[in-house]
């Protein structure tokens, strides 16, 4: 059984968008080998990878040895968009209400830097297969944070159905792994081209959990979902943060640690905005010639 994993997004950091001290990343490789690896003696897994966090590039290579990868210093998706109501007033954190440009919203700016990344791995995988001949018999779209819990045995899931973790709420789908087929996983990787054609997010609820059950849902059916693992609860804050088969390394180590003084890291994330926004060779605009 052929299985390619695709690890995208951040690596190490402790809090959100990146921010919060950096963490050994070998701690989630050491789940991954325990419950990944070793789970699937009989399948043949290749890792593929995209990451912003170029200061980690050399650790996690060495730890995954991926069939093919790309580190690159984060892009600013330099467009306009509006959340919420333009006309109220916004929150201190600037992202419920307002007209933005790019990583003016550094929530959703990480939604469009979470699925070009996943874009681009999934493509690295796709040049890859191509290339070698190769048809996966099922993709897993994964992260380079989690502490896997419980062991992912790809030969009893079933490869006509999507696979996420429990339970399906008014929020969405969990959103830290995906599990399919080839070309289901191709549809889901087109996320970030459909989330550019969205010029108004109705609230700030519109996030990667509701975007996803909407994209999988209406692209393959109300009966296209399979889970795997315990449930993770919803709306159950720090101890909810804990459940299901793969809580984040920070959530399952307690490593999260709230800066007082600066709560809500506006601070660090003004200064990730002024490196990014002002470096003319990172714009989304400038790689693509998109506008």
């Amino acid at each position: 059984m052929k299985i390619a994993i695709l690890m995208h997004g951040l690596a190490g950091s402790s809090n959100k968008y990146g921010t919060g001290d950096q963490f050994d990343v070998s701690i989630s490789h050491n789940h991954f080998v325990e419950r990944i690896l070793n789970a699937n003696p009989d399948c043949e897994i290749d890792v593929f990878m995209h990451s912003w966090s170029t200061e980690h590039e050399k650790t996690v290579i060495d730890l995954y040895e991926p069939k093919d990868c790309l580190f690159e210093d984060q892009i600013h998706f330099d467009f306009r968009y509006i959340v919420g109501d333009p006309n109220l007033p916004m929150n201190e954190g600037s992202t419920t209400n307002g007209v933005f440009f790019g990583m003016e919203n550094i929530r959703f700016h990480s939604l469009f830097s979470r699925w070009y990344s996943a874009q681009v791995v999934n493509d690295l995988k796709n040049k890859y297969a191509k290339n070698n001949n190769i048809d996966y018999d099922l993709v897993m779209l994964t992260r380079y944070d989690l502490a896997y819990l419980e062991s992912f045995e790809f030969k009893k899931m079933n490869k006509d159905k999507i696979t996420v973790i429990p339970p399906v709420s008014n929020h969405g789908i969990h959103d830290l792994f995906f599990i399919s087929n080839n070309a289901g996983m191709n549809r889901i990787c087109e996320m970030f081209q459909e989330l550019t054609k969205i010029k108004h997010f109705p609230g700030w609820h519109i996030h990667s959990h509701y975007l996803a059950a909407s994209l999988i849902i209406s692209s393959f059916g109300v009966d296209c979902l399979d889970f795997f693992g315990s449930k993770r609860l919803w709306d159950a804050g720090a101890e909810g943060a804990k459940t299901g088969p793969c809580p984040l390394v920070r959530d399952h180590y307690d490593l999260f640690k709230r800066n007082t003084e600066d709560p809500l890291e506006l601070k660090t994330i003004s200064k990730m905005r002024e490196k990014t926004m002002n470096d003319k060779s990172r714009q989304y605009s400038t790689i693509t010639g998109k506008k």
